[in-house]
């Protein structure tokens, strides 16, 4: 090569190398992400200030109504706010949030007028609903073998499912039949109050081998001494005195529904009627409460009063036998039951009613919970649902903490 075109050839490189160098790229830079200030409008406008530059956005954000892509300048430093109406924003040329607006700024939907909201929080407690919560589900069926290491993974010995619940001191106490395994049977058992533990199967003998409640079990019901009593649908009242000491009496019963104890006798809801009952000697019952047609459970206070369903009607008879209607309306009623806070529990199928002193609606609780409720029961602040689910493998007592009515 020639020193000529060598010398040609470095002065053309050096030439290409600086009008490189003096080329600037322009493109629009992002918007700050918006800070608060002082100025609630000044907020309120800033929220419509885009936080990122991206794929469709609106031209009139950025300078010469061009699109992103095609931006080549600034953002204007003054000129309508896009969501504003013809209100003037002084922005500063670097691009800042607004720092001024005029005193008739007035954004779309009002949004500088909007109120200053609470964060949202569900009513009621876990399960939604009014000032309660699902405090656990605890399994009846928990009768494994007591076998060690292996008895946890070896079926169920009986297949439980609750039918009555009662409360005694610490415990829930729970009447379960069994209609499923080969021997049909029933039986009473025993559980913490607080999260299920502690399962007992106290209406059996010789270790559990031997259950002399039918299958036809029903409701269940404990005397201020702890004793347990038990009705089936058919003929008998059974007393558990102890663990594994049940005495099985024949009381002439006839669609029996449930039992309770109130005013040191024991009550039988029957089809036909009311039966009053000597708990030493439940073998003979009287009439109680004439005119009254149980179709469901029945539930006493601390007070003497007992509540009874009635078809679509809760019965009261107080203290001295006066019988009225507590309150109407509840169609297809279960169970009802007093708790200590004078309130009265009526369960439905799908849900728990709960009712001031005077007969009055004051919620409705649990509702999808349950899937085939018997009984209720209430210590407390606390309710007891029986469920007897579709199978053993589901039916559970339900447990709900009322906080608040």
């Amino acid at each position: 090569m020639k020193k000529k075109s060598l010398s040609t050839l470095i002065i053309l490189s050096s030439l290409v190398i600086n009008n490189i160098s003096g080329c600037s790229t322009k493109s629009a830079p992002l918007a700050p992400i918006p800070t608060s200030s002082a100025n609630q409008q000044q907020d309120n406008l800033q929220n419509f200030v885009p936080t990122q530059q991206g794929t469709n956005a609106n031209p009139a954000y950025y300078g010469n109504n061009s699109t992103l892509s095609d931006n080549n300048g600034e953002f204007p430093t003054s000129g309508s706010h896009p969501k504003s109406n013809d209100a003037t924003v002084t922005t500063s040329s670097t691009n800042s949030i607004p720092t001024t607006s005029s005193s008739t700024d007035n954004i779309d939907l009002g949004i500088g007028n909007l109120p200053n909201l609470q964060p949202y929080s569900p009513p009621g407690g876990a399960s939604g609903g009014s000032g309660y919560s699902l405090a656990g589900n605890f399994p009846i069926d928990q009768d494994k073998y007591a076998i060690p290491f292996v008895g946890g993974f070896l079926p169920s010995r009986n297949n439980w499912q609750a039918v009555g619940v009662a409360v005694s001191g610490s415990n829930v106490i729970v009447s379960a039949y069994d209609s499923t395994s080969l021997v049909k049977k029933g039986t009473v058992v025993s559980m913490s109050a607080e999260d299920g533990s502690a399962w007992s199967n106290v209406g059996s003998k010789w270790l559990g081998t031997r259950h002399p409640m039918s299958a036809n079990v029903k409701g269940v019901t404990v005397d201020g001494s702890g004793k347990i009593f038990a009705n089936d649908s058919t003929n008998f009242i059974y007393v558990v005195d102890k663990a594994n000491s049940i005495v099985s009496t024949a009381a002439g019963l006839s669609g029996a529904l449930d039992i309770t104890y109130v005013n040191g006798s024991l009550i039988v809801a029957t089809s036909s009627g009311l039966k009053k009952f000597d708990p030493t000697a439940p073998t003979t019952g009287s009439d109680f409460g004439t005119g009254i047609s149980p179709t469901g459970g029945i539930g006493a206070d601390r007070t003497g009063n007992l509540f009874v369903v009635s078809n679509s009607i809760i019965k009261k008879i107080d203290s001295k036998g006066t019988i009225t209607d507590f309150t109407t309306g509840v169609d297809g009623a279960i169970d009802v039951v007093p708790t200590d806070e004078n309130k009265v529990c009526v369960l439905m199928k799908d849900s728990i009613k709960i009712f001031d002193p005077a007969g009055k609606l004051l919620t409705s609780i649990g509702g999808g919970d349950l899937v085939a409720p018997k009984s209720i029961a209430a210590s407390g602040k606390n309710l007891f649902v029986a469920d007897s689910g579709t199978t053993y493998k589901d039916s559970n007592i339900v447990k709900y903490s009322i906080l608040a009515l």
